[in-house]
């Protein structure tokens, strides 16, 4: 897709939101072809506003963004994936706050090619709604997002001498 279409739709999971100004949230999301960007939903906090449920946290929705001289704007957004159990759970809604706030940390604006991030987050989340062992969801994540931005690290040898890495008991 072109970086100058003043209007694209695109699925997005949103990892962090703000209030801004009196009516507003900013809302940090990553899209599958675009990265991660920071876009205005205007309105969204007035109790009659049609975006108000769809953009929670940790939700994954379809939205039809407009490109501003600052800041990308919302103009409309469907919810498609509500993960409701994040939001009824508190220690599963800790985990999701974990690893979006990882995956914000590893990522930039700017970035275009985030789709086998995006695919790893929104699997990650099911998870988290459905699994029990939820640390172990998170370590899956942790090495799964370690190596797709880079930062895999070497588990079969040592990285000095080459030599295979043997398990030890303690």
């Amino acid at each position: 897709m072109s970086q100058h279409e003043r209007a694209y739709r695109t699925p997005v999971i949103i990892l962090k939101r703000r209030d801004f100004g009196e009516a507003d949230r900013l809302l940090t999301v990553l899209t599958p072809d675009h990265g991660k960007l920071n876009v205005i939903a205007k309105g969204a906090r007035k109790p009659i506003s049609s975006k108000t449920g769809h953009v929670e946290l940790f939700t994954q929705a379809d939205m039809l963004v407009h490109r501003g001289r600052d800041l990308d704007i919302a103009a409309q957004v469907m919810m498609t994936e509500g993960y409701q159990n994040l939001r009824e759970d508190l220690q599963r809604g800790a985990y999701a706050n974990y690893v979006a706030e990882l995956l914000d940390r590893f990522t930039s604006e700017g970035e275009d090619d985030t789709a086998e991030l995006f695919d790893l987050l929104a699997q990650t989340l099911q998870r988290l709604c459905d699994d029990d062992d939820l640390r172990l969801v998170c370590r899956f994540y942790e090495m799964r997002l370690l190596d797709i931005v880079g930062f895999r690290p070497e588990l079969n040898e040592c990285v000095i001498s080459r030599d295979n890495v043997l398990p030890e008991d303690q």
